[in-house]
């Protein structure tokens, strides 16, 4: 009994925009195959895995799937914008204005960046530094302090590396008219960096036509203040994501936005996931992906086929998908019909998934989660496997939960994401009234067997044990594959 691999267009056909050829819509909606009394295993990959890697996924898993008496089905589709990400942060990691724009407090911590960025060094630059003695007052308030600034743009006029970084963006600022589209996406309007048009309109003074233009070192001074000043905010309001990280999330959304992905790939992943399922008329053949497979579900259903269990897997980004399937299979699905769900480090946010679930209460069963302890999210480097140790550690410290929620989410920074534990845990600070959905999802989760998150290194029994310590790793970590498929063959319940 082989997978389904399901596709743009369905078995290896691919189309981007989710489109189908409906003769090629997968075995399983045929009124004459046979579903086995586990049901139905259908998974969704996470949005940044590319083509190849889901379908690898989907050859490795489907076995284990079937093992435990399921029939397997993989949307599988393109994405693999990560290999872009990281590029591009590799070659912003090694512009000297980045390294120098990441000191912030040049005396104190010159040393250990150096080392950081030579790859020598064990942990993260500030690792030992404490922000938050002598925070209170003005450097605190609303905005940052005029005297603050002051001294800042005194100290970096004063630091002959800083100068001679802003000297070398400076010497390769081009006119407007001169500005050249980068192939990782947005705009280079210097030769020298990666840094946007808009932060480096920030910074420079405005040239006359034909001209270059001039970086202003107070109008740096003033940008890298408001810098300090979000990092320490953030620090005080238990927002911060350990220190470095929080310096680098804030300078790169400072200067670096628009080439790490935040509207190119992280945006459109998640429009991806709701135009599968888009019911706007389409040419014949040609319908949404999800859309298709579900009408052609329920017109089997329909034909009296029998109803069968449906587990939906969701990996990563996997986890929006099936919020966006869920809301189109209740309007074409049989009434009754519940799903039993497993997600692995989910990349959703609180908000859409606490909505999906109290709005179509009525089509969810069981829901496991699984995901990892908040000290392996913060040591799981997202760039390890796609670049050396050192360097991936350089370019951005923790997991790719930890990305998402400090960069690629526009609403906020440190945005609550559904897979990370900090969440579950910091109840003091993600909270009503500000934070309802994740009070919600604490009391939700709360009620095991049929509603558990399992965080790893957990061995708590069949079902519920989890090692994975890689974002990218619950797919092919044993001890969670093998409560997969104890969830599949044997249910929820201990």
């Amino acid at each position: 009994m082989p997978a389904d691999n399901l596709q743009g267009r369905w078995d290896g056909d691919l189309c981007r925009s989710f489109g189908v050829a409906a003769a090629k819509l997968p075995r399983i909606v045929e009124p004459q195959t046979v579903v086995p009394a586990a049901g139905l295993a259908i998974h969704f990959h996470g949005g940044l895995v590319g083509l190849n890697s889901g379908k690898r996924i989907a050859s490795e898993l489907g076995a284990s799937y079937q093992e435990a008496g399921a029939y397997p089905l993989f949307f599988v589709w393109e994405a693999g914008a990560i290999e872009i990400i990281v590029n591009n942060w590799a070659d912003i990691a090694s512009e000297p204005i980045f390294q120098q724009l990441v000191r912030k407090d040049p005396a104190r911590v010159a040393a250990d960046l150096k080392a950081w960025f030579a790859g020598t060094a064990e942990s993260p630059p500030y690792a030992d530094y404490d922000l938050r003695p002598g925070m209170a007052g003005a450097k605190a308030g609303a905005q940052p302090d005029p005297l603050y600034r002051m001294e800042l743009q005194a100290n970096l006029e004063a630091d002959p590396a800083f100068r001679q970084a802003l000297e070398a963006v400076a010497n390769g600022l081009l006119p407007p008219e001169q500005r050249q589209a980068t192939k990782g996406g947005g705009t280079r309007a210097a030769t020298t960096t990666l840094m946007d048009p808009a932060a480096l309109a920030e910074v420079a003074d405005s040239p006359a036509p034909g001209q270059k233009g001039a970086i202003s070192m107070a109008k740096m001074a003033w940008e890298v203040a408001k810098v300090v000043y979000r990092v320490v905010r953030r620090y005080l309001d238990g927002r911060d994501h350990g220190l470095y990280g929080t310096v680098e999330e804030e300078v790169l959304r400072a200067f670096y936005a628009d080439k790490l992905g935040q509207t190119l790939f992280w945006n459109q992943m998640k429009k991806d996931t709701v135009d599968a399922f888009d019911p706007a008329p389409a040419q014949p053949g040609r319908e949404a992906g999800g859309l298709a497979f579900l009408q052609r579900l329920a017109a089997r259903l329909a034909a009296g086929a029998p109803t069968p269990r449906i587990v939906l897997t969701g990996h990563s980004t996997g986890a929006v998908y099936i919020c966006h399937f869920i809301e189109r299979a209740d309007a074409l699905l049989p009434a009754g019909l519940r799903f039993d769900i497993v997600l692995l480090a989910p990349a959703v946010d609180f908000k859409l998934f606490a909505k999906t679930m109290q709005t179509y209460a009525h089509r969810v069963g069981n829901v496991r989660l699984f995901g990892m302890q908040d000290e392996w999210e913060r040591a799981d480097a997202m760039a390890q496997g796609f670049l050396p140790a050192a360097l991936a550690r350089i370019l951005y410290p923790h997991s790719l939960l930890y990305f998402v929620s400090g960069l690629l989410e526009e609403a906020e920074t440190d945005m609550p994401i559904l897979g990370m534990k900090r969440f579950f845990d910091r109840g003091a600070v993600f909270s009503a009234p500000a934070y309802p959905e994740v009070d919600w999802a604490r009391a939700w989760f709360a009620q095991a067997p049929s509603r558990e998150a399992v965080w790893s290194d957990a061995n708590l029994g069949p079902g519920r044990n989890s090692a994975a310590r890689q974002h990218g790793n619950f797919d092919n970590d044993r001890a969670t594959v093998a409560s997969i498929k104890h969830l599949l063959s044997q249910g929820y319940a201990p």
